[in-house]
């Protein structure tokens, strides 16, 4: 099947449903997950769908998300948020611990990161930990010194550790033990300092690298 004609499919099963996941589509077309993947990417880079974690969503007739619908839906507590002004935000006091930047379209989250990275803020770390998020936070509040603090506790070695990852803010986790599992949804750049690279998350790809490395290997 032609690329063309594939995306012409997946958007007619979009108006019929609309959320898809990346195995109901690959079952339906008869394709691999990963040629569905490729897919949803393209769709979601040239605005005519939502990329989310799994699958694709419609942008509904408008072809603009609501925001509010969109995010309750994309957050794992599944909780709707509250909008808030800059007025509001000049008001708040801190200490803030995180920031959290959502937007749906890719190409102007790409030159808010750019932008935020020209600052050069030496204390701040700036990462995707999804396609639509970026994360603020102070550069030493990474999983990696989360992992220090519990292998220091707990007195255990390198090798003996094992983390799951994939967004970019999981990357000093995963080169912090010995053995990185990055599911096979995750970016290119996050495959790379894999040692194992499981099922997509979809697929219940932690449990099936659990099983796979440590329920099978004491076998």
């Amino acid at each position: 099947m032609l690329p063309a004609e594939r995306l012409r499919l997946i958007k007619q099963l979009l108006t019929k449903k609309e959320e898809l996941t990346t195995n109901e589509v690959a079952l339906k077309l008869a394709v691999s997950k990963d040629t569905v993947r490729r897919d949803f990417d393209h769709l979601a880079q040239t605005g005519q769908a939502l990329r989310i974690h799994g699958g694709l969503m419609t942008l509904g007739d408008s072809g603009v998300p609501n925001f509010k619908e969109r995010t309750k839906i994309l957050s794992p507590t599944h909780l709707e948020p509250t909008l808030v002004t800059e007025a509001d935000l000049k008001s708040l006091t801190g200490p803030f611990y995180k920031f959290m930047l959502i937007c749906f379209d890719l190409e102007v989250l790409g030159k808010l990161k750019a932008a935020l990275l020209a600052l050069g803020l030496a204390n701040v770390s700036i990462v995707n930990s999804n396609p639509t998020y970026i994360e603020i936070t102070h550069k030493d509040a990474t999983k990696a010194n989360a992992i220090a603090h519990v292998q220091t506790a707990e007195k255990i070695t390198k090798d003996q550790l094992m983390a799951f990852g994939d967004g970019e803010n999981d990357l000093p986790m995963l080169t912090a033990v010995g053995t990185a599992v990055v599911v096979a949804n995750a970016s290119a750049k996050i495959k790379q300092v894999a040692d194992f690279i499981s099922k997509s998350n979809d697929e219940d790809g932690v449990a099936y690298a659990i099983k796979k490395l440590i329920l099978d290997a004491e076998l």
